[in-house]
């Protein structure tokens, strides 16, 4: 096995896990199981990965290894913190991108070769185990008035929460429902994530895929360099126009949005 996992009674809600070589499916398999029974016994856990000796995964593992963490998903409430022992380099800058867009999850990448590294650690993770109570938000999403009827814009604010997903769906299924394309606009500027439980959304899921078929242009606002890198990524894979501008070029998104 390429796996190894520590129970230790004095941290009994935190799991330990070392990855060494090459991953396997077998490895995931047993990494899936080891998370899902410390759930079953506990109402809350942390995680401690070990990812120092880790070197690959096969293309099975890689496959398993997505579908259990999609699986994890509507879990990850209960999941506040995931402590990494890491000195890759790629590895952590992926952390370090990943980890903000979690709302209910904290993930801290920690040197191994400090001294004392472990114990820090399954601290970091062991502790707010108990939920606490939010106090009253406004909504995560705000739907932005406009000129036409067939141009949509929203804004979102701090962490997308999966109770405010109904603002953008409801004029998203009356474009639906309309005859022709239609255009969108998203404003980023304070954006800072979203509730991973938000991806396996049934209607979110069947919203996107009817909405790619209508949507004529997509204009994203603000973000920063990673959006707009997602984006190149992904636009020549859902056969609309996207493209991206800085906060202070807001108006020029608009103008784009108007010329076609």
């Amino acid at each position: 096995m390429s796996i190894q996992i520590v129970i230790d009674a004095a941290a009994a809600n935190v799991v330990q896990i070392k990855l060494i070589g090459l991953l396997t499916v077998d490895d995931v398999k047993t990494f899936k199981h080891q998370i899902d029974t410390a759930l079953e016994q506990h109402d809350r856990i942390g995680i401690v990965v070990d990812v120092t000796d880790w070197s690959d995964m096969s293309g099975d593992a890689l496959w398993a290894d997505a579908k259990a963490e999609l699986s994890l998903l509507p879990k990850m409430r209960r999941i506040p913190r995931i402590a990494v022992l890491s000195d890759k380099q790629w590895y952590n800058a992926v952390m370090r991108w990943f980890g903000p867009l979690l709302i209910t999850t904290e993930i801290r990448v920690f040197d191994p070769a400090a001294e004392g590294v472990k114990a820090e650690a399954i601290e970091f993770a062991a502790q707010d185990q108990q939920p606490t109570a939010e106090p009253a938000r406004e909504p995560s999403i705000v739907q932005l008035p406009t000129d036409r009827e067939d141009l949509l814009a929203f804004e979102y604010r701090g962490h997308l929460r999966r109770e405010d997903v109904e603002i953008a769906l409801v004029p998203l299924r009356k474009q639906l429902d309309r005859e022709g394309k239609f255009d969108l606009l998203v404003r980023l500027d304070h954006f800072s994530g979203f509730d991973p439980s938000i991806i396996l959304k049934g209607s979110v899921l069947s919203m996107k895929m009817a909405a790619i078929k209508k949507l004529r242009r997509y204009a994203i606002v603000g973000g920063g360099d990673w959006m707009a890198s997602l984006v190149k990524t992904f636009d020549p894979l859902v056969g609309i126009e996207m493209k991206t501008f800085a906060s202070e070029q807001e108006d020029e998104a608009w103008q784009w949005l108007r010329t076609f």
